[in-house]
């Protein structure tokens, strides 16, 4: 049997019981195969724990889906995001649901793409775990200085060097922090949490730059704190919230989806792509004229004459393009209308006519019928 998808490369009985399953899969959440392969690829590479069997895998793979959905991103993008903050926070594959919800949360709270900081959210969640720094925390902080004008990545990268100038600050920043009467260490960033950290940090320096470019010795770092203290940390409790108390935003979200053009396209490219990649020969052979032969041609005169009407400006423009005569009623003109796009218009003559004036002057509860 020769070759029927060049996604997998495989025929249906080669596809095995993870293929299949996947497969199914990108039917029920709207994504291709390719798609939820590679995330399925991505989360086991980066062995969560409790995700490396193949069923817990595909769990997990349902909710990246899920995340890449309604993030608009690849699935593997949404899979390395979560498996970076799980592996760094050292979390097992039963908690990307509650990582997922945050993610969800403080990319809605901000503005921030989840492709832009999926690569890099390992590396500041692992320094943020060392520190105790809690994951709503670390989340919250990076969208709360997306809305002051710093981009999600450039957020992170700040978050992660003020972290590293607490965890290892200079002999200028302890004597500082000492003058200024300031807790500045990591045991303080530990025991208080990273909020009342910053909430301390900024009430003892007060308008003194100097002091503070003393603690926070790089650029990047004075940046976040800076973007985190100067507009009041009232705004972080706000996203805080948000990102603390978001257990099921995500199936919110997606619920929202449910239903909507893209969503329905979604499905409908993933069930035709099944059905190729499922069945070969005659029968595929046979579905694939009709959609060359009937439906496509049929959609293609839909969409020229819907183009055609975009740009009408006058109802008599519009009745030159349909073709609408003066006697023309408004359920011929409809069929007209229909017939027309399907190539079969003149099959619409001489089936119900009524008094063209309903079409172009309709008046409530008025309709004359005739033979």
């Amino acid at each position: 049997m020769a070759e029927i998808s060049t996604l997998t490369n495989k025929l249906p009985s080669e596809l095995g019981q993870v293929g299949t399953s996947i497969l199914k899969m990108s039917t029920d959440v709207g994504r291709s195969f390719a798609d939820l392969k590679a995330g399925y690829e991505e989360i086991l590479g980066a062995s969560v724990r409790g995700a490396t069997t193949e069923p817990a895998a595909l769990k997990f793979l349902e909710r990246s889906a899920a995340l890449a959905k309604v993030t608009r991103t690849e699935t593997k993008v949404a899979a390395d995001a979560l498996t970076s903050i799980l592996n760094a926070y050292e979390m097992d594959a039963s908690s990307a649901a509650q990582v997922s919800d945050m993610l969800w949360a403080s990319i809605a709270a901000g503005k921030v793409r989840l492709s832009e900081i999926a690569g890099s959210l390992g590396s500041v969640a692992g320094q943020a775990k060392s520190l105790d720094v809690p994951m709503e925390e670390l989340l919250g902080a990076m969208a709360l200085l997306t809305t002051r004008g710093i981009p999600a990545s450039t957020a992170l990268e700040y978050i992660r060097s003020a972290l590293t100038n607490v965890q290892k600050p200079s002999k200028e920043a302890a004597g500082t922090a000492k003058e200024l009467g300031i807790q500045f260490s990591a045991a303080a960033l530990k025991s208080m949490g990273l909020v009342k950290f910053l909430d301390q940090l900024g009430r003892g320096v007060g308008d003194n730059s100097e002091a503070l470019s003393a603690l926070i010795g790089d650029v990047g770092g004075l940046n976040a704190v800076i973007g985190l203290l100067n507009g009041g940390l009232d705004d972080t409790g706000g996203i805080l919230d948000q990102v603390t108390n978001s257990a099921g935003e995500l199936d919110k979200q997606v619920a929202k989806l449910k239903g909507t053009a893209e969503d329905s396209v979604g499905k409908f490219n993933a069930a035709w792509e099944r059905t190729q990649i499922l069945f070969s020969g005659g029968l595929l052979d046979a579905f694939t004229g009709f959609l060359d032969k009937g439906i496509n041609p049929l959609l293609i005169k839909l969409g020229d004459l819907k183009t055609a009407m975009n740009d009408v400006k006058s109802p008599g423009e519009l009745k030159a393009i349909l073709k609408i005569t003066a006697e023309d009623d408004f359920t011929s003109a409809t069929l007209k209308l229909l017939f027309q796009a399907s190539g079969l218009a003149g099959a619409a003559s001489g089936s119900l006519w009524v008094s063209s004036s309903i079409l172009l002057t309709p008046e409530p509860g008025r309709l004359a019928w005739h033979g």
